[in-house]
């Protein structure tokens, strides 16, 4: 994304934040964000805002798109559109009364898309239409985007001339049938002939509820597309199959194929002949370890292997062997995951060509698959006891990598929250309870544990810190039981928070362990605490040069 097409969102959150922030500091974080770290636009504006104090509702700057580049999740989306179909129904609310809705197709001259209007009193939206939403949102309906308009979604009428029709119209009445070369994205009710290449399942939770989903790569004799099936249809490697009704869409720049719970997917009994695999080695881009995340989806290494482990995925299609691990080059260390022939152990130093970058709360893995090729490196690495130790960074450098393994960062203490000390977890879940009730199992017996929740600040930005109940332990000096004891005589289980803030609160502190970035900003899961001391007269030293300069 050019500069230009983010300058009026970095001076959106410039002013979300009050001006507190430069914009040629907001807008060197948004380009990395967005480009380095591949977050789509409006969650890189949240996350900013988030890091530096904002509110999202604040915003008012809204993200430009195609209905065609639309994704799960995207929100305060500007869309000009054409109501291609529109009605009012009844649906069951909450509590079982009924809500009114409008919902839809809105098109534009890249594809169709449902839509769901959740306020009706105020909302016209005749067929022929073409209107302007402001701070829409999307979410996923049957395995296909869904625009909202909710409560804070602006409607404007805007003239016919404003936008071209939609060349398809509707969704096209009769099935469009496409080689694999054709598709160029945005196209709907497609039917497509083609042989799995790949196949891999996944199951991710939202809200509360669990949602498995299929994700390869389908080729014919003319290319290979990645494709996405929201409906378990029964796919194998291999499978020659004949799908009716997919739809296209846009994913990183390229054709996606998607096959939601209305297609027909049937197995044929025939060979095919595809086109070579989409992709080879060569393509790969050399990187470090620690630049794996702004190099490409597909990267050559070099590094030692710290730490493996062997595991089992049970699935519906038998139980499938994977294995997980840590490798470092030196620059910094990288969570991996082997999926085909994995033959090294801890200690060796290995060459990996071709391995696909995944994402897992903003933070680069490495995944090796099919496509991958490994070897033993020839290259010079330093030795396991030197590349096991902590990657040592301030907390900006952290957020800039949105997350780092095994670092060690030093700070001040300056706030510990509630729910530090002594606390109750759900026996089953691990859940903290509220007043012996578990959020998902309800009233339970708890368990003891103890924690500390503090906030770190470095003077290059602020992280969240989570201590465990030994790291607790070493802090106070006492141990769960004795820290049990003094609260039950004390008849106050808040004394043992109170005895971690006169421990911790504005003492530096070196934290030794994983972070990750998330919705609420940087994350610590310590393993290793320390106190390091402080020579005052070399710290007021080096203040007066500072100051003097």
């Amino acid at each position: 994304m050019k500069k230009e097409e983010l300058a009026p969102h970095v001076k959106d959150i410039t002013r979300a934040l009050g001006n507190k922030v430069s914009e040629e500091e907001i807008e060197q974080e948004l380009l990395e964000a967005v480009e380095k770290f591949d977050m789509r636009l409006s969650q890189a504006k949240r996350t900013i805002l988030k890091k530096h104090g904002g509110k999202a509702q604040d915003l008012r700057t809204w993200i430009k798109e195609k209905l065609s580049e639309i994704r799960e999740g995207d929100t305060e989306l500007e869309l000009l559109c054409r109501v291609v179909y529109a009605s009012r129904k009844q649906i069951s609310g909450k509590g079982g009364e009924s809500k009114e809705i409008i919902s839809g197709i809105l098109g534009d001259g890249t594809t169709t898309r449902p839509f769901t209007s959740w306020r009706t009193t105020d909302v016209k939206l005749n067929v022929g239409d073409v209107v302007r939403l402001k701070n829409a949102y999307v979410t996923d309906w049957r395995g296909e985007p869904q625009i909202n308009i909710g409560d804070y979604t602006e409607i404007e009428k805007a003239e016919s001339s404003d936008l071209p029709s939609y060349s398809g119209g509707s969704t096209p009445s009769e099935p469009v049938e496409k080689k694999m070369a054709d598709i160029q994205g945005g196209e709907r009710n497609l039917s497509l002939t083609g042989k799995i290449i790949t196949v891999n399942r996944r199951t991710t939770v939202k809200e509360g509820t669990e949602k498995t989903f299929f994700y390869g790569l389908m080729a014919d004799e003319t290319a290979t597309v990645p494709f996405t099936a929201w409906k378990d249809f029964s796919l194998n490697k291999g499978d020659v199959i004949r799908v009716e009704g997919a739809y296209a869409t846009i994913w990183r720049e390229k054709p996606q194929i998607n096959m939601s719970e209305r297609c027909s997917v049937q197995v044929l009994d025939e060979e095919m002949e595809t086109v070579p695999p989409r992709f080879d080695t060569a393509e790969a881009i050399d990187s470090s370890i620690k630049d794996v995340g702004k190099s490409g989806v597909r990267v050559n290494v070099t590094g030692r292997i710290l730490a493996i482990e062997e595991r089992e995925i049970k699935g519906e299609d038998g139980i499938k062997k994977m294995k997980n691990g840590i490798i470092s080059d030196g620059t910094g260390k990288m969570s991996f995951t082997a999926w085909s022939d994995f033959p090294y152990k801890a200690g060796d130093a290995v060459d990996i060509k071709g391995a696909r970058v995944r994402y897992w709360r903003n933070k680069a893995q490495l995944n090796i698959d099919d496509n991958s090729q490994v070897s033993s490196a020839t290259k010079e690495l330093p030795t396991i006891e030197e590349l096991e130790q902590p990657s040592v960074m301030d907390i900006d450098t952290i957020f800039r990598l949105s997350g780092v393994l095994d670092v060690s960062v030093t700070g001040v203490v300056m706030d510990v929250k509630n729910g530090s000390g002594l606390i109750d977890r759900c026996p089953t879940c691990r859940k903290v309870l509220q007043e012996g009730v578990c959020s998902t199992h309800g009233e339970v017996e708890g368990v003891p544990d103890m924690r500390v929740k503090c906030v770190l600040d470095d003077g290059t930005g602020t992280m969240n810190v989570i201590l465990n109940r030994y790291l607790t332990e070493e802090v106070l000096g006492m141990s769960m039981k004795e820290a049990m004891k003094i609260a039950m005589e004390k008849r106050n289980f808040s004394i043992i928070q109170k005895e971690v803030e006169n421990r911790l609160l504005v003492r530096t502190v070196n934290i030794r362990g994983d972070v990750v970035l998330d919705d609420y900003g940087l994350s610590s899961y310590a393993r290793e605490i320390s106190f390091p001391k402080i020579d005052v007269e070399e710290e007021a030293r080096k203040f007066l040069e500072e100051v003097e300069a």
